[in-house]
């Protein structure tokens, strides 16, 4: 009896320690990515999960477009996303000010993991920090193959 607990007890103790190490050595997935851009009449939202992308392009949500996205996309993305610095994205310049003088919409990108948001500093729509740009193009490519 005594043997069956001992060996019961060694085995949740190497299934436990290897989850835990594991879990340290594996990049965590972001849940959602979302990219806001607007100014007056216009209104973009992008938002992109492991299983699929919604399109908005009103406040309103009268025209709200989805499409699933496959593992291979999903997965380029989070390889895009793990060459980013997330805890100074909110430090990342924007190369214009269009926004400031309403030439270009204001756009925003958000970064959810599960214990944790990135959020970008505001740039003009279409031309993100150079950080960003690998990650938003990919975005905004996916988008458009939504419509």
């Amino acid at each position: 009896y005594n043997m069956k607990n001992l060996i019961i007890y060694s085995v949740m103790v190497i299934l436990f320690t290897g989850c835990g190490s594991t879990k340290k050595d594996k990049i965590e997935e972001p849940i959602a990515i979302i990219y806001l851009a607007q100014s007056r009449g216009y209104y973009y939202s992008i938002k992109l999960t492991n299983t699929g992308i919604v399109v908005q392009k009103d406040a309103l949500q009268k025209k709200v477009l989805t499409k699933m996205v496959d593992d291979k996309t999903w997965n380029e993305i989070c390889q895009i996303i793990s060459t980013i610095d997330l805890g100074t994205i909110k430090d990342f310049k924007a190369p214009t000010k269009g926004s400031m003088t309403d030439r270009a919409a204001i756009a925003s990108l958000t970064i959810d993991f599960s214990n944790k948001s990135y959020t970008s500093n505001t740039f003009d729509h279409g031309t993100p920090p150079k950080q960003l740009k690998p990650l938003i193009d990919k975005i905004l490519a996916l988008a458009e193959s939504v419509q």
